[in-house]
């Protein structure tokens, strides 16, 4: 079985879900989940009953249809509350924005026209004018009763979130000012700014602040006005301390709240940690003072607070006085807006849909009478606690339980935390954030389950490929197919069986001395189990065994030649059908060995090439073609002056050509200056050379190679033999194709330096070059660069060989000159009309 990389193991997912989840937590994605729990909780828990001793009096529909569309003028306030304080009201509360003047310039303005008018009736314009200022003065009508009250609290308009506008101008600024807190919140323990928690505890922040305007400012309490059903938070929890700029200011239900206990808000004390004092009452709050309020109910029918309708109040005039004229005695009044088409009502998350002075009423009420969820200095820690439990449950334990074992023991545990959860609610009215670590175990469970799944689906296909794979290896290996067996064990997960296999594939190549595949199996091997067997030793032996056989890495050969040191003594290796001897050259395709084949007796060279190591792969097959087109051309040629080809083959990587094994050495050697052939020799050879070339001429064969290293001469026979068409081409093949050039360039005649298609009169401009060189150890054409040397080839004459060798007879100067003509239709028209005219000159030697 393949061994699984460590983000494939359960563990792995298990702990990246929990590292999502605290990422997620500690950033505030999930914090709607906690929020969603919260209101899931206050709506299943049993409600406490709502007091008497708060009163609400809206806007609704109703009062807009009797006293007329919105805005009204302030005046109707006015009226309200002096009404409200004649009945004997304990606080007021004013929920709606006043910080914009109503009537101010109206009132300017008859203000200019009473104390400049001049001029007949004075004194009555003057009243009349007095008169409509005083009902237009709507600000006034409504700040009349406020200086005679005491108690009423108005409202600050705020909006959350991050961004800072410019500061207020110095007149609202010091209004503004006159309702901050004088004191600062304490900083949260040491360790609760660390913990991560999906609660936000920094202090909630406004963007923008609107204090009332200074008439009534000036006989007024005031507090931030609560907001309600943002997206991230829940539309209860409301904070009830709030930063703008670098002042702190309490919410306007903690103000209302304070009014009510008879206190100013100047008593509220911000206490370390995360509590308010309001006299001798604690609230428990968050870390960012945020409060976390139950729902009231009646256990009826009716609301759970009181609700008058405001124009049904402001009819209540003194001369009607109606039989409750006292219920507002005594009592808390909250006045503001609940009409639909004036405010967009608050969601919660039963679906229920409410005003959000509703809200503000539920919260006051538990500001007052203790009502608040307890909110633990341990709270947060205990989050913290549990998630790391579930981390180490999906990371240590689940991964060892079964699949149903896991699944199951996860819904258990699942379970006890949500029941945890809402029993410290319900039972306990204590709220703990518990939905990210209940979140990252569903979450978390399911991927290691959904993991498992996977993975035992994907080991039953595994064992299905294990299967085919090793049969399908194992009836390629018994037909002789070795590489193709070795691709089909290596799709193998390695087990005992396995490892026999590849054992016996690594002897098989072994026995046919391809010891570079040898080393691959065993290598396998070894990486799988470094102790099977001795895999460790037969990695080394066949890697050696590389180095001094038929293939010589680099280019090097040793000093032992071809020797093959084994276990039994000292072996030779074998080559196709051939027992190879000793290196004894290299040609142009490749080394060159020593042979025999020993079922019939014969000496043999065996050339050879490693094409896989000397070319890409792009151009491996032309190469592997082109290196079998010598044999299947050359083997087409039977005459005495051109090597026999016996064979040719592919084994170890090597394609070999086995051929005539040739006494003597190549002409390289006799084309200095200092080594040169007496020129009688040189034309015997010549004379071979060209009859050789005009016998595979008249068979479609052109050599494309003719140079002193592919000549072979024995000085003791006096034979001279045509060897390595490497590069030889069937003219009268497809295979032939117009501007391909191959060949050595200094020997090449013009045609082949272009890149035209090229016949046998190219061979004899060779001959001819080759002559040249060997008659005065010189290159008739030469140049530093391959297009230098084109350009002369083409066009320009050789040097005159006189000039370099004076004792040349005037008969070979002009079979040399004629051969190496530009035009082919100049040159000898065969090799055997050449051969004739080396024979005369010969003969006058």
């Amino acid at each position: 079985m393949v061994k699984k990389k460590f983000w494939q193991t359960g563990w792995f997912t298990g702990l990246a879900t929990s590292g999502l989840f605290l990422l997620a937590g500690w950033t505030g994605y999930v914090s709607q989940l906690e929020w969603r729990a919260y209101e899931t909780g206050v709506r299943f828990m049993p409600a406490p009953a709502a007091r008497d001793n708060l009163e609400i009096i809206a806007i609704d529909e109703a009062s807009l249809q009797q006293l007329g569309k919105w805005p009204w003028p302030r005046s109707y306030f006015g009226v309200v509350i002096r009404q409200l304080n004649e009945a004997g009201a304990r606080t007021i509360g004013i929920a709606l924005p006043v910080h914009t003047p109503q009537s101010e310039f109206g009132v300017n303005r008859l203000d200019t026209m009473r104390f400049s008018y001049e001029g007949e009736h004075e004194k009555t314009v003057k009243d009349i004018l007095f008169l409509a200022r005083q009902r237009l003065d709507t600000d006034g009508a409504f700040a009349a009763p406020l200086k005679k009250s005491g108690n009423t609290v108005l409202a600050i308009s705020s909006g959350y979130g991050s961004e800072r506008r410019h500061a207020p101008v110095s007149g609202t600024r010091e209004t503004l000012e006159k309702f901050a807190l004088p004191g600062l919140p304490a900083s949260p323990a040491g360790w609760l700014a660390y913990l991560p928690s999906v609660l936000n505890v920094d202090l909630t922040a406004v963007k923008q602040a609107q204090p009332p305007i200074r008439l009534l400012a000036k006989y007024s309490d005031a507090g931030m006005l609560d907001e309600f059903a943002t997206d991230a938070d829940s539309a209860l929890v409301t904070p009830l301390l709030l930063k703008y700029g670098d002042r702190y200011y309490p919410s306007f239900s903690l103000v209302f709240a304070a009014l009510s206990l008879g206190l100013k808000p100047g008593d509220i004390d911000i206490l370390p940690g995360q509590d308010i004092r309001l006299g001798d009452r604690v609230l428990d709050t968050d870390p960012g003072y945020r409060a976390y309020p139950r729902l009231y109910s009646r256990h009826t029918d009716q609301p759970a607070f009181r609700v008058h309708s405001f124009h049904e109040v402001y009819a209540d005039t003194p001369d009607e006085a109606p039989p409750d004229s006292a219920r507002f005695r005594g009592r808390d009044v909250l006045i503001g807006i609940t009409a639909p088409s004036l405010v967009d009502p608050v969601t919660l998350s039963g679906g229920e849909a409410v005003a959000p002075l509703m809200i503000t009423a539920n919260l006051i009420e538990n500001l007052l009478y203790g009502d608040l969820f307890a909110v633990p200095d341990w709270g947060l820690l205990l989050q913290f606690a549990v998630f790391a439990a579930v981390t180490a449950y999906l990371v240590l334990v689940l991964p060892r339980l079964r699949f149903w074992t896991g699944l199951v023991t996860s819904l258990m545990l699942l379970f006890v935390l949500l029941n945890a959860h809402f029993a410290l609610m319900i039972v306990n009215a204590t709220w703990v954030p518990l939905m990210l670590p209940a979140a990252a175990l569903l979450t978390g469970a399911l991927a290691v389950a959904a993991v498992r799944k996977l993975e035992e689906a994907q080991q039953r296909t595994e064992a299905h490929l294990f299967e085919s794979n090793l049969s399908l290896g194992q009836h390629l290996q018994a037909q002789g197919q070795l590489d193709q067996a070795f691709e089909k064990y290596r799709e193998c997960a390695l087990n005992e069986t396995l490892l026999d296999r590849l054992y016996n594939l690594g002897l098989d190549y072994e026995r046919r001395r391809q010891f570079g595949k040898a080393e691959m199996v065993f290598e396998h091997v070894r990486k799988g189990r470094a102790g099977y067997r001795d895999v460790v030793q037969r990695v080394q032996k066949n890697r050696e065994l590389q180095n001094v056989v038929v293939l010589p890495q680099n280019g090097k050969h040793t000093p032992q030649g071809t020797l093959i040191l084994t276990d039994g003594g000292v072996q030779k290796p074998m080559l196709g059908r051939y027992q190879v001897e000793k290196e004894i050259g290299r040609g142009a395709m490749g080394l060159v060995y020593l042979g025999h084949d020993p079922k019939i007796g014969r000496t043999v060279a065996i050339k050879t090439m490693a094409l896989a190591q000397e070319f890409e792969a792009d151009e491996l097959e032309e190469i592997r073609a082109r290196f079998m087109r010598e044999a299947e051309t050359a083997g087409r040629l039977n005459h005495h002056n051109i090597v026999t080809i016996y064979d040719v083959g592919e084994e170890q990587e090597l394609a070999y050509i086995a051929m005539d094994y040739l006494q003597g050495e190549d002409l390289s050697h006799h084309k200095s200056p200092d080594s040169l052939l007496p020129l009688a020799t040189v034309l015997d050879i010549a004379i071979q050379v060209a009859t050789a070339l005009d016998f595979a001429h008249r068979h479609d064969v052109v050599h494309r190679d003719i140079k002193p290293a592919n000549i072979i001469y024995d000085e003791t026979s006096g034979d001279a033999k045509v060897t390595d068409f490497g590069v030889a081409c069937l003219t009268s093949s497809s295979r032939t194709k117009t501007g391909t050039m191959l060949g050595s360039p200094s020997y090449m005649s013009p045609e082949q330096v272009s890149g035209s298609k090229v016949d046998g009169c190219s061979d004899l401009f060779s001959l001819g070059v080759t002559l040249y060189q060997l008659s005065t150890g010189k290159l008739p054409f030469v140049s530093d660069t391959m297009a230098g040397l084109a350009h002369r080839i083409c066009n320009e004459n050789p040097p005159d060989i006189r000039k370099l060798r004076s004792d040349i007879p005037a008969c070979l100067v002009r079979i040399i000159n004629k051969a190496m003509q530009k035009q082919k239709e100049n040159r000898y028209k065969s090799g055997a009309q050449m051969a004739k005219s080396l024979r005369q000159c010969r003969e006058t030697l």
